[in-house]
Formats: structure tokens, sequence, C-alpha cells
């Protein structure tokens, strides 16, 4: 799949913790891994691990999403 513009398909990881937590959506803190660039993205990388607006994403199939570069929150670096 070829992705177009300023968007990014990526591919969601699953949490990293289980169980209910009071005020804290999990759906939310769901990070997601790069899998693809449109030609427009200039912040990202394939392979990124970043934090999303989930709400503005667009499923794809399965766990694979496409949502604009500008609704990424964050990049967390390699440690």
């Amino acid at each position: 799949m070829q992705v177009l513009g300023k968007n990014v398909l990526v591919l969601k990881q699953k949490a990293e913790y289980q169980g209910l937590i009071y005020g804290v959506n999990s759906e939310d803190n769901t990070k997601g891994k790069v899998m693809n660039l449109g030609h427009d993205v200039t912040l990202l990388k394939l392979g990124d691990i970043i934090l999303l607006n989930w709400n503005k994403a667009k499923n794809v199939s399965g766990e694979l999403w496409v949502v604009s570069e500008d609704e990424v929150v964050a990049v967390f670096e390699d440690d």
C-alpha cells in the first residue's frame, strides 16, 4: 500500500498493561509503529514508535491505521 501526502501508515502496538485504571483511556495511550510514509512526511521515519491521536486515525485493515502526520503527538526515542 502506498500512503499519500502527509499521511502515515501505522501498526497499532499491543497495550503494555492490562486491567482497569480509573480515568485513563487505554486506547488513547496505545503506541503505534510507522510502517509506511507519504512523500510529504518530514518529521517521521520508518520504524518510529509514536503516540498519536487515534480518534483521527482511519482503520485500513486489522491493526493497520492511516493518520496524518499532524496527528502524531510524540515520537519515542530508542532505548
